[in-house]
């Protein structure tokens, strides 16, 4: 007896068995279906979510004195961590000086990003000195100086802070004299948040080192330190102005 295409006996000599065979394999074939729809939407999902752009953190003052947070998000040291700040950064034994990168290696990159930054507006040194002084001086700088001297290449996130010190992603040239509002907010600003972020994160440690000339009264952890700094230093420098704790 000659079998249909489908594998079934003809349903003229038997109806019920080819119905029940047609149901079958008709039900089997939905699952599958199922199933690889199923598996496509977590793939579809992530490719869609992969293509999203990180948020930009909102800062409070303006972009002058800060990093691309794309090009310059910070990034944290992985040899400092929550269980060890009181043997590593909160400890007078500990220096800066240990992990510090070779000035040839930052002033390399410095050159390399002020590329990168667009900050090519030529200035020559001899336009910097004062001629009271015979020094340079950085409040000479023009907005986007291509002379290295204008800037410090910074650690978004401090060493002092747990600070990756050899990461480009940590790096980037900070004016010494990018102004808010008129008033100068720089380099040597941003070092007075990194030492009083540096004592909050450490307060809580008997007998740590202090680096702020402004006493913390507050302890923070070190990850919420590590984001205040590479989030929005300004506004932690706005609150420790007005006597209050950068939380």
């Amino acid at each position: 007896m000659n079998s249909s295409s489908n594998g079934c006996i003809p349903c003229g000599y038997q109806p019920l068995a080819c119905e029940y065979k047609l149901l079958f394999r008709l039900a089997v074939a939905g699952s599958l279906m199922k199933r690889q729809v199923l598996f496509a939407i977590p793939i579809v999902i992530c490719s869609v979510l992969a293509r999203v752009p990180p948020a930009q953190p909102t800062r409070m003052g303006p972009a002058d004195i800060y990093p691309d947070p794309v090009r310059t998000p910070g990034a944290a040291n992985p040899e400092v961590t929550q269980r060890n700040i009181g043997d590593t950064i909160c400890s007078r034994r500990w220096s800066t000086r240990l992990i510090r990168p070779p000035a040839q290696y930052t002033s390399r990159l410095k050159r390399k990003q002020l590329r990168e930054y667009g900050d090519t507006v030529h200035q020559a040194r001899a336009l910097l000195i004062n001629p009271n002084t015979g020094k340079v001086d950085t409040t000479r700088c023009v907005a986007h100086s291509d002379n290295m001297a204008c800037y410090e290449e910074d650690h978004l996130i401090s060493l002092e802070d747990g600070g990756d010190p050899e990461d480009p992603r940590n790096l980037w040239p900070e004016p010494y004299s990018a102004r808010v509002g008129g008033t100068i907010m720089g380099a040597h600003q941003k070092d007075v948040v990194e030492g009083f972020v540096h004592d909050e994160i450490c307060y809580g440690i008997p007998y740590s080192k202090k680096n702020s000339y402004i006493p913390a009264t507050t302890s923070i952890t070190l990850r919420r330190g590590q984001e205040i700094l590479a989030g929005d230093w300004y506004a932690c420098y706005e609150l420790i102005k007005k006597g209050k704790s950068c939380k």
